[in-house]
């Protein structure tokens, strides 16, 4: 084939490098584009894969060049997440939120409620909850604790603190919720599916990004976005606030699809739940967790701290 230049790995390396060329430029513009973004991670683990192949056949230049194209795509938005992690932490008791995105139809509210619970959330952001009082009826029996709760359809953000200036509207639910540190404003945002037209999704983001810089925080941004790290939502968001999983997770943090929808795969292989978080809270935890039976989704989960600073001004 050409003296061997079109071989499997150079060939994988060459389509990163187009792909890398039009989501640049392009974004999930495109009629679709947004499902192959979506595939960031597998772009550059191609490259990666085809870069060390090459390396081992002494291809030196077609390694570097493979390499370069993997390190793109797979550290995209890390740098200024790693310098803002440097700040210390304080010392205060973490606020512990958690998202979790159900089915619509899956009725196992009982064993959703069960799996939460143990995490201990001080703040809970879910969807698709198709049972909003049994729900939370097996919360309070799980947790031991009293749960208020802001509702939108089947989304709820809720916690065992007050919940006050609830706004559900198309776009998201935006709820305050009255910690002992002080007031937290928290979105729980259920993200437009499909990008065969990406102008819904930017609508839906433009309210939300226009909502949340119209609070002062600490703020809080959760739930499905239908985005990883690669789509055009998660960079808007990404440039105002802070992903918790970015600075204090570690891995993929790959949250979808679960045993109840895995289209052939044997894991999850896409991020696309996620905790936001404006500079007056910081992260010194992340993780994903189990699905509950039924759910296609896993849960995120992050321990927030405030400053010292922004406690004694809440006091």
């Amino acid at each position: 084939m050409l003296n061997g230049i079109a071989t499997p790995a150079r060939l994988a390396i060459a389509a990163t490098w187009l792909w890398l060329a039009l989501w640049l430029s392009l974004g999930d513009g495109p009629p679709f584009f947004g499902y192959i973004n979506a595939l960031g991670f597998f772009w550059g683990l191609a490259a990666g894969i085809a870069a060390l192949d090459l390396a081992l056949q002494r291809s030196t230049i077609w390694a570097a060049t493979g390499a370069a194209a993997a390190a793109l795509a797979l550290c995209h938005g890390q740098w200024p997440v790693l310098a803002a992690a440097d700040t210390a932490p304080s010392s205060a008791q973490p606020l512990r939120v958690v998202t979790a995105s159900f089915r619509t139809y899956n009725r196992d509210m009982a064993s959703a409620a069960q799996l939460l619970a143990g995490y201990r959330p001080d703040i809970l952001v879910a969807q698709e909850v198709s049972d909003v009082p049994a729900f939370l009826t097996r919360l309070e029996q799980e947790s031991g604790r009293r749960w208020q709760a802001a509702r939108r359809g089947n989304e709820i953000v809720a916690s065992p603190w007050p919940i006050r200036d609830t706004l559900p509207n198309r776009a998201f639910l935006r709820a305050t919720v009255a910690t002992p540190d002080g007031p937290v404003t928290v979105w729980n945002v259920h993200a437009v599916k499909s990008y065969a037209n990406a102008i819904a999704i930017r609508l839906q983001i433009a309210a939300l990004t226009e909502d949340v810089a119209a609070h002062c925080g600490p703020r809080i941004v959760a739930g499905d976005f239908n985005a990883t790290p690669w789509n055009d939502s998660y960079r808007t968001l990404s440039e105002r606030l802070t992903d918790a999983f970015r600075v204090a997770g570690s891995g993929p943090g790959f949250t979808f699809p679960t045993r109840a929808r895995r289209i052939g795969f044997a894991f999850p292989y896409l991020r696309i739940d996620h905790i936001f978080v404006d500079a007056m809270l910081q992260p010194v935890a992340a993780w994903t967790g189990d699905a509950s039976p039924g759910a296609d989704h896993r849960p995120v989960i992050a321990d927030l701290v405030r400053s010292p600073n922004l406690r004694q001004a809440a006091r």
